[in-house]
């Protein structure tokens, strides 16, 4: 059995850890929480040792619930991602070069736009996510790409925890933004 830990005493130092675990910088989660603007102490209070469990733990809580929201599996992720780093524009439109409505667009390119509106004149603007961004999201994923880092950074125990912990904020952060980004299309709210 899995023992959860408590909602931290001080409800300053937990309204910062769930405001950080959803996403929020630190600098901005510290004022939020009711402090002062305050870079080095937002920082200093990350790293209290509670603090630090909390977002971990509330972290995970977060990545679950929009998980589930959205069945977003790792399957499903890297999908979308393909569906976007590897979108043709052609197939927006059909033979004779007139676009095509989006029912009958395939899923993988209906994945891939953003946006549809009308412009004056009667025209149809078009806007595609951004595929660099999701190539760089794949490839980061596929740890194609590396980043040096000092020799120090695999000394400890805990620097090697450390990397986690920002692993997991980094997911929670993504899929927070993800949920902001399609929450037009969720019918109520996801409260996280």
């Amino acid at each position: 059995m899995v023992r959860l830990m408590p909602v931290l005493k001080n409800p300053k130092h937990e309204a910062y850890a769930q405001a950080v675990a959803r996403g929020i910088n630190k600098t901005k989660a510290y004022t939020d929480a009711g402090y002062k603007y305050s870079e080095q102490s937002a920082s200093r209070l990350s790293r209290n040792v509670q603090v630090k469990a909390r977002i971990a733990e509330l972290s995970v809580k977060v990545v679950q619930a929009i998980g589930q929201k959205f069945d977003a599996t790792v399957d499903r992720i890297a999908h979308e991602l393909c569906s976007i780093a590897f979108a043709d524009p052609a197939e927006l439109f059909d033979g004779d070069g007139r676009l095509k409505r989006v029912s009958d667009l395939p899923p993988h390119v209906r994945a891939a736009v953003a946006s549809v509106e009308t412009v004056r004149g009667g025209g149809i603007k078009v806007k595609l996510w951004n595929k660099n961004s999701a190539l760089a999201d794949l490839g980061r994923w596929r740890r194609m790409f590396v980043e040096l880092q000092g020799a120090d950074d695999f000394s400890s125990p805990c620097a090697r925890q450390d990397r986690k912990f920002e692993c997991a904020r980094s997911v929670a952060h993504f899929l927070a933004q993800l949920l902001q980004e399609y929450r037009h299309i969720v019918v109520g709210q996801c409260r996280v």
